[in-house]
C-alpha cells in the first residue's frame, strides 16, 4: 500500500503495471491517475483491480483526457467488478484518439455499450486499434459482431 503511494506520487511514469491491486482503494487510484495521466502516463495495466477500478478511476482518466492531457496507448484491466458498461464506454470514447491496445479480462459488467464504443470510436480513429483482447467477458455474439463489422 505504501509502495503504491510512493510510486504514483512520482511524475514522469510512463507505465503503471500493478499485478495485484487488492489493497488499493478507489480514491487512491483515482488520485494517482489524476496525477499520472496529465504527466504522460502511456500504459495502464492493472490486474485484480476489483475494488479500485470503477467510476472514480474512469472519471479521473476522462477528465484528464477532456483537458487534452491524454497519451494513453495501452489499457489492460483485469478483474474490475466495479467497472460497468457505461463507464468503460465513456473511457473508450475519451482515450480513443491515442489508444491502440485494449485488454479487458473478467470485467463482468461489460456488455453491448462497450462493444458499440469500440466499434464507433475506432472506426474513425486516426491511430487505430491494433490489439483487442476480451477475456471472460459475458458478451453475446451480436455484441462481438458489432465490433467485427466496424473497421476497428
Amino acid at each position: 500500500d505504501h509502495a503504491f503511494r510512493v510510486i504514483y506520487c512520482e511524475k514522469g511514469i510512463e507505465a503503471l503495471d500493478i499485478i495485484d491491486c487488492a489493497t488499493i482503494t478507489q480514491d487512491e487510484l483515482a488520485s494517482a491517475l489524476t496525477t499520472l495521466i496529465p504527466a504522460g502516463l502511456k500504459a495502464l495495466m492493472l490486474n485484480y483491480c476489483g475494488r479500485c477500478f470503477g467510476t472514480k478511476a474512469v472519471d479521473a482518466i476522462v477528465s484528464a483526457c477532456n483537458n487534452g492531457a491524454c497519451n494513453l496507448f495501452a489499457l489492460s484491466i483485469g478483474g474490475a467488478y466495479l467497472l460497468n458498461d457505461a463507464d468503460i464506454s465513456r473511457l473508450i470514447g475519451a482515450v480513443s484518439l491515442s489508444l491502440t491496445s485494449i485488454e479487458l479480462k473478467a470485467c463482468h459488467q461489460i456488455g453491448p455499450l462497450a462493444c458499440n464504443a469500440i466499434a464507433t470510436n475506432f472506426e474513425k480513429s486516426l491511430s487505430g486499434l491494433t490489439e483487442l483482447a476480451l477475456e471472460e467477458i459475458p458478451l453475446k455474439k451480436h455484441d462481438l459482431m458489432t465490433i467485427a463489422s466496424s473497421n476497428a
